[in-house]
């Protein structure tokens, strides 16, 4: 069985499935956000995805703007008959977050992930997007971080 992971950035939608409790993503596709067109976007894309006939037992979503929830839930209880978890800094966390200014839910998973892939070591990751991102997490506890103009087309030879 299977995780659904979704990231809802400024300028693209990233669908992947990972299995509970390995640090292991693989990665099913992205295609561009429009907050015009983000619901017709995301039936299509998630048709092309094949998505739709694989079964699921959580879908967790980060979303930098929370304005789609609704939407995103019925949709999903819909596809999946599965309520999906959004990803926020007041759910229960691995971390603490001491730190408010811009933090935005992905840079929440990307701690979250660093510090289950690294410990309690001080962190700093850099997260290349729309914006480049600075986050700094020591001993468990997310302290602070930047947010600078980035390339969305920096990581594409990643893909």
């Amino acid at each position: 069985m299977n995780n659904l992971l979704i990231d809802i950035g400024n300028s693209d939608v990233k669908v992947g499935v990972g299995r509970p409790g390995i640090l292991e993503i693989k990665f099913n596709g992205r295609f561009s956000y429009s907050k015009r067109n983000f619901k017709k976007d995301l039936t299509v894309n998630f048709d092309k995805l094949n998505l739709t006939k694989k079964t699921f037992i959580n879908i967790g979503i980060s979303a930098l703007k929370d304005a789609d929830n609704n939407y995103l839930n019925k949709f999903f209880q819909s596809e999946f008959n599965l309520k999906p978890v959004f990803v926020s800094r007041d759910m229960s966390l691995p971390i603490k977050i001491n730190y408010s200014a811009g933090l935005g839910n992905d840079r929440i998973c990307n701690a979250v992930a660093a510090v289950r892939m690294y410990g309690k070591n001080n962190i700093l990751i850099i997260d290349f997007g729309t914006a480049t991102t600075y986050t700094m997490v020591s001993g468990k506890v997310l302290t602070g971080g930047m947010i600078s103009p980035g390339d969305k087309d920096f990581p594409s030879f990643i893909n």
